[in-house]
């Protein structure tokens, strides 16, 4: 019988305070990838010795303040645009998604998570466009299905808590762009 009053609880703030609870649930799981990217960093690869607690309060502090509310906000434009779940309404959305805010996201990730450690602005530029393609394919292979489910059985005020839970498996892979080097000639930049 104590499930109940939790499930209330958890629906009253789905209902009441869908903002702060999408930004806080978004922060949280942005924290989760990196710590799990972090993992597997210390003890799986074996490429460094300690868990960097200011890295993942700078992922976490990114989901919460950067692309929690971008998402919530995002989200709620597109449904409020096509409110239908038929096929070509998600074909719509899902292309939308990916090619109107993807991009602008992924660079708003660079820009928070460069801006917290200290980087300069053309710094943070060059670093998105060096890892853009990379980025973007791997967000492709995970957003585009991920968001066909989303938009055709998520309910509305549940979308971002689903976006999240993907988020997790998502933010590990950010995490890992973000903190592994590239090659030294970016792959979309011009001779």
């Amino acid at each position: 019988m104590a499930a109940i009053p939790v499930r209330k609880a958890i629906q009253k703030l789905f209902e009441r305070h869908l903002f702060l609870t999408n930004i806080t649930i978004s922060g949280t799981l942005f924290g989760l990838g990196d710590t799990i990217q972090q993992n597997i960093e210390i003890h799986v690869k074996r490429e460094k010795n300690a868990f960097d607690w200011a890295r993942t309060a700078r992922m976490a502090a990114t989901g919460m303040f950067v692309l929690g509310p971008l998402s919530h906000h995002w989200f709620r434009m597109l449904d409020r645009r096509w409110p239908q779940r038929d096929g070509m309404t998600i074909i719509k959305k899902v292309a939308t998604d990916q090619l109107v805010s993807g991009p602008p996201f992924q660079f708003a990730f660079f820009w928070s998570m460069g801006t917290l450690e200290g980087d300069k602005f053309k710094d943070i530029c060059h670093e998105y466009r060096s890892k853009f393609l990379h980025v973007f394919l791997a967000d492709c292979a995970i957003w585009v299905p991920m968001q066909c489910l989303n938009f055709y059985f998520i309910r509305p005020q549940h979308r971002i808590v689903f976006v999240s839970c993907i988020f997790v498996v998502w933010n590990t892979i950010l995490s890992y762009f973000k903190h592994k080097e590239f090659p030294a000639r970016p792959m979309l930049e011009m001779a």
